[in-house]
Formats: C-alpha cells, sequence, structure tokens
C-alpha cells in the first residue's frame, strides 16, 4: 500500500526530473559582512547527498540554489542562497543555474519524458511588474501502457506491469512476474528423477527455453519482476528498476536512480509569482502542487513582532515575512495545507495526508 502512495503523489506532479549531480566544486558566492556561515565549495567538505529534513533538495537544485552551511563539517546546510534565479532577466528561462533564450530548446534534462520543451516569452500574470515572462513549454507525452494503474483495488501489485527503463520515457510491453526466474528451479542439490531427466532433454531437443526474466526482493522482502519500477522505503526520494544483479538493499546505479521533478519546467510562471511547491505528507521528493500567496495570509510566531526577523535567516511569502520555525496559519478554505520556514528562503509546505 505503501507502493501506491508514493506512486499516486509523484504521478501528480507530473514528474519530469532531473539526475541530481554532486554540490561539491561550487564557488563561493558573496555572503553579508560578519555571516560565519560557508557555501559548498571545493575547500570544505559540506555534501548535501544525505536526507535532511525540512530541505527539498531536488526543488532548490533545479532552481540552481546553493547550499549555505553553519560549519564545515556539517552535511545538512541552514538555508540556501537562491540570486541566480530571483534576480535573473524574467524575459530568460532558467534551469539549473543557466539561462535559456526564448527559441531555444533544451537538448537533454536528464527526463526522457522532455522533449522538445521549449523557452518562450509569455504575457505576464496580471499584477506582475514586467512586460513579458519567459517560461518552458513541453508537449504532452502519452504512455498508453501507464495510463492504467498497476495496482489492483486493495492497493496490491498486479502480476502483469509495464516494463520500465531509466532512459526511456514510455513502457513499450508489459511484464509478469509469473516469467520471472524461481531460485527453486536452479538448486543444484535437488535430486533430479530419471522421467524429469528425459522430459528435459526432449525439450531442450526443440531448442533452448525462453530466458526467465530476473526478481528482486527488496531489503523489506517485497518481490519485484525485472523491468518493475519500484521505490525503496527507507530512501522515497529514488526511483528503482528491477534488473539482473539487484540485491536487497542496493540504492545506486544501475538499479536505483534520484527521482526527477520538472518544478522549474512546468512551474516557472508559479515560481515567479512567489509560489512555493506543496509536498505529499512528509515527502521532500516532488511537488504535487503549488501554495500561492494571499493577501490575508497570516503568520503563527512565538517570537515577539518587535524583534526583527534576520534577513538569512527567515522566508519570504509574498507580503509575509517568517523566521525560522514560523508558521502560516491555514487558510479556512485550504486546512489541509500547512507552511512552515525550515530552511531559507522558501517555505515548506506539505498536504496533510488524513485530509
Amino acid at each position: 500500500m505503501q507502493d501506491f502512495k508514493k506512486s499516486f503523489y509523484l504521478s501528480l506532479a507530473a514528474l519530469v526530473i532531473i539526475s541530481i549531480s554532486e554540490i561539491a566544486g561550487y564557488p563561493n558566492p558573496s555572503e553579508p559582512s560578519g555571516d560565519k556561515s560557508q557555501t559548498a565549495s571545493a575547500n570544505v567538505t559540506n555534501s548535501t547527498d544525505v536526507e535532511c529534513p525540512g530541505i527539498p533538495k531536488s526543488y532548490y537544485d533545479e532552481l540552481g540554489c546553493r547550499p549555505v552551511f553553519k560549519n564545515p563539517e556539517d552535511r545538512c546546510p541552514v538555508r540556501y542562497t537562491c540570486a541566480n534565479f530571483e534576480e535573473a532577466d524574467t524575459e530568460m528561462c532558467h534551469f539549473r543555474g543557466e539561462s535559456i533564450a526564448p527559441g531555444t530548446t533544451l537538448n537533454d534534462t536528464g527526463n526522457p519524458c522532455d522533449i522538445d520543451c521549449t523557452c518562450t516569452l509569455e504575457e505576464p500574470s496580471p499584477g506582475f511588474n514586467v512586460s513579458k515572462m519567459a517560461v518552458f513549454r513541453c508537449p504532452v507525452v502519452d504512455c498508453p501502457l501507464e495510463e492504467q494503474s498497476s495496482y489492483d483495488e486493495n492497493g496490491e501489485l498486479l502480476k502483469c506491469v509495464p516494463k520500465k527503463s531509466h532512459d526511456e520515457c514510455c513502457a513499450s510491453e508489459t511484464v509478469c512476474i509469473d516469467d520471472a526466474d524461481d531460485d527453486d528451479d536452479n538448486n543444484s542439490n535437488e535430486t533430479r528423477s530419471v522421467t524429469d531427466t528425459k522430459n528435459a532433454d526432449a525439450k531442450n531437443s526443440t531448442g533452448p527455453e525462453p530466458k526467465k526474466l530476473a526478481k528482486c526482493v527488496t531489503a523489506d522482502n517485497k518481490t519485484y519482476v525485472e523491468g518493475q519500477e519500484f521505490y525503496l522505503e527507507d530512501q522515497p526520494c529514488k526511483v528503482c528498476i528491477c534488473q539482473p544483479g539487484y540485491t536487497a538493499g542496493e540504492s545506486g546505479e544501475p538499479w536505483c536512480r534520484e527521482v526527477r521533478c520538472g518544478s522549474v519546467i512546468e512551474h516557472t510562471r508559479q515560481i515567479r509569482e512567489g509560489c512555493v511547491p506543496v509536498y505529499y505528507n512528509t515527502s521532500r521528493c516532488c511537488p504535487i502542487a503549488f501554495h500561492c500567496p494571499d493577501e490575508n495570509d497570516k503568520v503563527i510566531s512565538n517570537v515577539p513582532t518587535k524583534i526583527a526577523p534576520k534577513p538569512d535567516e527567515s522566508c519570504k511569502f509574498g507580503e509575509n515575512i517568517l523566521r525560522i520555525d514560523d508558521k502560516l496559519a491555514p487558510r479556512p478554505t485550504e486546512k489541509c495545507i500547512e507552511c512552515e520556514c525550515q530552511v531559507p528562503p522558501y517555505l515548506l509546505c506539505h498536504m496533510k495526508p488524513d485530509c
């Protein structure tokens, strides 16, 4: 059932995700005088290759933001600097820190479903003080085999599912668990009767048997067939595909990759308008929606309002400035969405699962 939930909210996000590269090697941006924090660079040991609470890492990566650490040995950043996106020309498209001119087609986003995604100039939203706004437009890709659920009415995986590949957008065939190799059939210590031997020889005389598909058994004892997509219980931001050689607990290539969200490509306009991503429950992988500022928004804070928030320790949302741990009061019509300032500069919002 857990796999079903993950597949549900990932599909809602129209997943278009870029494979996440290592952060080490970022140059130092200009920091305010007296700031002791460190931006990830070649001369420090910081790494964000670990799961850090409150951080939608793939979203910050897509915006081209740079992580800032309090200490050189820290593994999780205290904030991000996103000047590359926030101060960029709105008449240019931007992706992972690079500027793309209108009319340009992205050659490689790291996602095979991003076909002919082109930067286009459009009219800005009402109230947005620019003449034109550049956004990405991508053709919709239909995958007929994947339009049907891989789960039955009880949330259990079906016996036959689409055969997936990390490098192909759509599945072209299905695979069935009944066609997978059974380890018991390969037990070399099993005694074979004379009849079994004759039957096997008869089969071999007519030609080789069809090659059996591989099986993958995960650490939580779930079984998948070669080509089947699955997610790891302890690493929900990775998508895996069963392939020969997989062993329980494996989470690296070629079996698993970081899930690929297309937040910037799909939602440039909303991001420019100050909207922030909304995640399902505790997930920090791909957003299922975007939450936009409203003039009636109110902030819930335990800090006296007379104490001015520090710029590097606050999140801006519309006209409101939230300190770390401040929350946005739930709206009467959107009580299922909760937002909090955890890792600036953007709010972290999630949709409660029991709504």
